[in-house]
């Protein structure tokens, strides 16, 4: 997920792409910065990807050949209650955590009888722990970690909450004495200890485990990263040989010339009293 930002490519590191160190007359070690170009080829990957999948809203046709009334006004029951939900933007949001992270969930929520829900990923600050049933292959348990800072703002608390097909429970991280330890096969399943129960769990509301989780494993750019690695690393070297033609050298000739510049140091003008006097930029041959 570093590859995301530029910040984090590797052309930026000195360890990678060490910077030139040179000696001088006194024996003192100097360190010149070299040229690094960082490019967001990664970003690019991941927009291209979102614009074909995302770009139109998905559309729904009938499974069946020869649909009656019912199933076409449920069907369009179905349409307008997608786009009440803000399904494509639920969509949207879930492909964007998978392409850059590699695996997203959606969790379907009922508050007051209404549906809503949310999307789970690394991206977001969230770890992803399924858990499915060896004989079905069909998630059976899900849990979500991530963090909050606490009512004060001062400390950091980790917690942990947990589907299974009824309920949902809510743990929190705490080494303390205190607070009713938790050990119990939900979390032995999970592969996860050292919690305790924040609140008594509450049926979510659903037939079955509220969450679609989705894991490709690896960024949609991950296939490209070495190619993008040596195209950076190029790009700076070319950047790096090319310093010395960077700036125009201004020759001047004569004596007695006042230079007027910018106050970044670009010449404007150059008055001479010498008749032979000559100013000119040196060009390549």
């Amino acid at each position: 997920m570093c590859e995301y930002n530029v910040a984090g490519h590797k052309i930026n590191s000195p360890y990678l792409y060490p910077d030139k160190i040179t000696k001088n007359d006194n024996g003192d070690i100097i360190v010149h910065k070299i040229a690094r170009i960082a490019l967001p080829f990664q970003q690019m990957i991941v927009k291209k990807h979102l614009t074909y999948l995302c770009g139109n809203d998905i559309e729904f046709s009938m499974p069946i050949s020869n649909p009656t009334e019912d199933d076409e006004k449920t069907r369009s029951e179905f349409k307008g209650a997608w786009v009440d939900k803000n399904m494509e933007t639920a969509f949207y949001a879930a492909m964007k955590a998978d392409k850059i992270t590699g695996d997203c969930a959606f969790c379907g929520v009922l508050s007051d009888g209404k549906f809503q829900w949310q999307v789970f990923s690394f991206l977001e600050g969230d770890t992803l722990y399924p858990h499915y049933d060896k004989i079905t292959g069909k998630l059976a348990l899900f849990a979500r970690k991530y963090s909050q800072i606490d009512d004060n703002g001062k400390e950091i608390i980790e917690y942990l909450d947990v589907w299974d097909k009824t309920n949902i429970y809510h743990y929190k991280k705490d080494n303390s004495s205190t607070g009713k330890k938790i050990k119990n096969t939900i979390l032995e399943a999970l592969g996860l200890n050292g919690w305790v129960e924040v609140i008594a769990p509450k049926q979510h509301g659903f037939d079955d485990v509220p969450i679609a989780y989705h894991r490709s494993g690896k960024p949609c750019w991950d296939d490209s990263q070495d190619n993008i690695d040596a195209y950076e690393r190029a790009i700076s070297q070319l950047a790096e040989n090319n310093k010395a033609y960077a700036l125009r050298i201004l020759f001047t000739k004569g004596a007695e010339m006042t230079m007027g510049a910018t106050v970044d140091g670009t010449p404007i003008s150059i008055d001479a009293v010498d008749p032979d006097a000559d100013a000119r930029f040196l060009e390549p041959a």
